[in-house]
């Protein structure tokens, strides 16, 4: 027998957010994605979605030229340990936003 679906108390205000990133610029981008996802918790939103490679601009050139500084990536636990991203955690914990980068 299937259960009935309760549905959610209040509404999930999403924001799909975007703005133009700079190629190779990880730490710069990640205060332009601070700074959406403020706005974007100012509005309501309790979650925030950025395109796909927003950290690193995708930008084969460039990518290719910096392996390294340009990647953003996981421990085996998951965890992103990168101190580029500090802002774009604390803009998320404060606004109380959810941020998909």
């Amino acid at each position: 027998m299937t259960q009935p679906h309760t549905l959610p108390s209040s509404p999930l205000t999403v924001a799909t957010v975007q703005a133009t990133p700079t190629p190779g610029d990880v730490a710069g981008n990640a205060v332009m994605a601070a700074d959406l996802v403020r706005r974007a918790g100012e509005g309501g939103a309790r979650v925030a979605v950025l395109p796909e490679l927003f950290l690193c601009a995708y930008h084969p050139p460039v990518l290719a030229a910096d392996p390294v500084g340009t990647d953003v990536a996981a421990d085996p636990a998951g965890m992103v340990a990168d101190p580029r991203l500090d802002p774009l955690r604390a803009a998320a914990r404060e606004a109380g936003v959810t941020a998909l980068v």
